[in-house]
């Protein structure tokens, strides 16, 4: 299916450069085939690198030259009939105006004006009415208007469109503010102090602006209101955005900037989140706005904001809440605004802690993207347009039992399956009606070439079914997923997730599977120890490896009032010679020979439990079999034990269901044991042949409730920070996003 074409259309390269950051790459990796069309310059170059968009530079004159708009449209309308676009996004007042009416010639499908603001709110005569009718134009050939704010939207209607015609999305902006380029960090904070230290500023009530030093953008008034301010408190202004130089700005103001010792213009900055860091507040006194950035950005710096209430400027700024906005004009206002923080030093970090979590909450750019990533869809769904393909991550599994591999599969990808990514499992081979449910089978059964290492049909099927799905990034949850899937790859990134320990230790079998695993773009595992071995053992590069538990969820697995009456003891897991459940009944037996007073439970059933029952019961042992209510019984007990050999367990996830029950864990030294307990915290980790320890460890507990109680709250806090479904989700996200962004930025 063909990829929707998306055409933005802006005036200038700065546009897509600077208000379009991020937003196009995003686009184009959720399965749109992204363009952008502007006037020639530098900026649109670094837009095609960066986004990995397609550009076309099309002169088109900033303001009104007749002749040369007429030539601007002529070629715009050639384009559009060339690239055929579903979608036209066109924005700023010529590149709106035009980019509209050339979508409109073209009878483009979807039709998008983006309104960024109105210029002629500050312009009066002949051009504000020659204003009034461009505007009235490009929303009468547009769809849908956009507008950034909904201020700027009650400004905009009815005069010149429907109101039905017109939306905001969300809160507002075109493409949000990263939290990472201004939120404040140990980094950030230092290179302010550097900053502070070369610029030679005293420790005084810091004013600071950012922006063009013009009248649109209210520098007299905050030039009159801080001449105000300096008379009352120890105060600087600190201006950054542009120099003395050049024509730009009015003599008048370079000279009250230049004969002012306490205002400082600061050198140009790409990154402006150490400025902020230097600040008490941020004065924004704009006459007239969109939706403008800087507010935002010092908020998400954790700065409250001064300013006018205009357009624009009252979307960004919640009065009394992230800041404070007097009337428009009002120099005397915006003084007394500025000293309520100088006077006030507790005001300033509570408004700027509100406005860093509303700015993180609404303004983010992810979520900005997603508001038009929605728009989209919906407007190509209603004209019948092509819809996006999501970008698949696909899942590579053996087979499907239940087992603790497949829970977790299914839920990560049940998890991860949203709106702009999908997640979907394949198994190689045929198994029990098992959890996870595939969304595709291969259709081989697991004997008997298997047995002799590898199946051709497995690798021939699952490179068709590859071929046919197209996927974007493969995900390989154990060692032989990752055999047939590397050799189909084709260039896709592989994410092998390592799901326990090998039993290979020499031979040319360690040499293959230190090459598989190699060949894998990251490897996540879920203990340290899988982790060690892939970097010991197999070579792999410790920058390509991350933790990633098995993690289980603290809704299901959470404590519970222990009984009345003696400790109880518990062992939950298969009756099967690597769990070792006859030592389990052997540290029962020597507890009641010390004289220990206690109860004993085990959960759980497999080939040898009709031989270990009749021991069981002999000795007083609740045996239990298969339960579907673990989650219920499980917090019932004072001590979880662990008695499995170290072979073939990676994470055993009952850890982690253990720690969020409440309950303290002795276990034998497995990998993962100590990756989850925390040894003489949660619980107690000893050596996989030492009994002694694991009966003396176990009599401690047993016979001090009150210590093990306090070792299952520490195990509670642990697992919830550390071990949960969504901690681990969290890193699988970053995981696969880094690969999703590696991936595009080489396409």
């Amino acid at each position: 299916m063909p990829r929707p074409r998306l055409v933005y259309v802006t005036t200038l390269p700065v546009t897509p450069a600077l208000l379009l950051r991020g937003q196009l790459a995003h686009l184009r990796r959720e399965g749109f085939d992204v363009h952008v069309v502007c006037s020639p310059g530098p900026e649109l170059d670094v837009v095609a690198e960066r986004e990995g968009v397609t550009v076309h530079p099309v002169p088109i004159p900033r303001e009104i030259e007749p002749a040369g708009d007429a030539v601007a449209l002529a070629r715009l309308i050639r384009l559009f009939r060339q690239l055929r676009p579903d979608i036209v996004n066109a924005s700023t007042p010529k590149g709106g105006l035009l980019g509209m009416l050339a979508a409109r010639a073209c009878a483009v499908p979807v039709r998008i004006y983006l309104l960024r603001g109105l210029r002629l709110e500050t312009t009066e005569g002949g051009l504000r009415a020659a204003l009034e009718r461009t505007e009235r134009l490009a929303a009468a050939c547009a769809h849908r208007v956009v507008c950034v704010s909904h201020s700027l939207l009650e400004q905009f209607t009815p005069a010149y469109a429907p109101p039905e015609k017109c939306v905001v999305l969300g809160g507002g902006s075109s493409n949000g503010v990263s939290p990472e380029r201004f939120a404040p960090t140990p980094e950030r904070d230092a290179a302010a102090a550097d900053l502070r230290a070369r610029l030679g500023l005293r420790d005084a009530f810091t004013v600071g602006f950012a922006g063009r030093m013009v009248e649109d953008k209210g520098i007299t008034p905050l030039l009159d209101a801080f001449a105000v301010v300096r008379e009352q408190v120890d105060s600087q202004l600190l201006l950054v955005g542009d120099d003395l130089a050049g024509d730009r700005v009015d003599p008048a103001i370079r000279e009250r900037v230049s004969g002012d010792p306490s205002i400082r213009v600061l050198p140009r900055m790409d990154e402006l989140g150490p400025f902020y860091a230097l600040l008490d507040v941020l004065a924004f006194p704009s006459l007239r706005e969109g939706f403008p950035n800087v507010p935002i950005e010092a908020s998400m710096a954790g700065i409250p904001v001064v300013g006018f209430a205009a357009t624009g400027v009252r979307d960004a700024v919640v009065d009394g809440e992230t800041g404070t906005l007097v009337p428009v004009g009002d120099a005397p206002a915006l003084a007394e605004a500025l000293l309520t923080y100088a006077h006030d030093p507790e005001l300033g970090p509570a408004r700027g802690k509100a406005g860093h979590e509303r700015a993180v909450r609404e303004f983010a750019p992810e979520a900005v993207w997603s508001r038009w990533t929605a728009l989209y869809r919906d407007m190509l769904a209603a004209s019948g347009g092509p819809a996006p393909e999501r970008p698949l991550v696909l899942h590579v599994l053996p087979y499907d039992l239940a087992r603790g591999a497949q829970v977790y599969a299914r839920a990560l990808r049940d998890a991860l399956d949203t709106p702009e990514v999908r997640h979907e499992t394949v198994t190689l081979f045929d198994g029990e009606p098992g959890i996870l449910d595939p969304d595709h089978t291969l259709g081989v059964p697991r004997q008997p070439l298997r047995r002799f290492g590898y199946d051709p049909r497995a690798s021939a099927r699952l490179g068709e079914l590859v071929e046919a799905l197209d996927p974007v990034v493969l995900v390989t949850h154990g060692a032989e997923p990752l055999k047939y899937t590397l050799p189909i790859a084709n260039g896709r990134p592989v994410v092998h997730y390592r799901i326990g320990i090998s039993a290979v230790r020499s031979g040319p079998r360690l040499e293959l599977l230190a090459l598989q695993h190699r060949a894998a773009d990251v490897v996540c595992g879920v203990s340290r120890e899988t982790l060690e071995e892939a970097v010991e053992l197999f070579g792999v590069h410790p920058d390509r490896c991350v933790l990633i538990p098995n993690g289980r969820d603290p809704e299901r697995y959470r404590p519970a009032p222990k009984a009345e009456g003696p400790p109880l003891l518990v062992f939950l897991g298969a009756f099967a010679p690597t769990k070792r459940p006859e030592l389990f009944l052997d540290v029962v037996e020597a507890l009641k020979a010390r004289g220990l007073d206690f109860q004993a439970e085990m959960i759980g059933d497999g080939a040898h439990f009709a031989e270990l029952e009749p021991r069981g019961r002999a000795l007083g042992v609740a045996m239990l079999g298969r339960r579907e209510d673990v989650p219920d019984l499980l917090p019932r007990a004072t001590v979880f034990l662990f008695t499995s050999v170290p072979e073939g367990e990676g994470m055993p996830g009952v850890f982690i269901e253990a720690g969020l029950c409440g309950v303290a864990t002795v276990a034998t030294q497995v990998p993962g044991a100590t990756t989850v307990i925390e040894d003489g915290v949660t619980g107690f980790v000893v050596p996989p042949d030492d009994r002694r320890a694991l009966i003396d460890r176990v009599a401690e507990l047993l016979a001090d409730p009150a210590r093990a109680r306090a070792m299952g709250e520490a195990a509670v806090a642990r697992c919830r920070e550390g071990f949960t479904l969504e901690v681990g989700f969290a890193r699988w996200n970053d995981v696969l996003a880094t690969q999703l962004r590696r991936l595009h930025g080489a396409a």
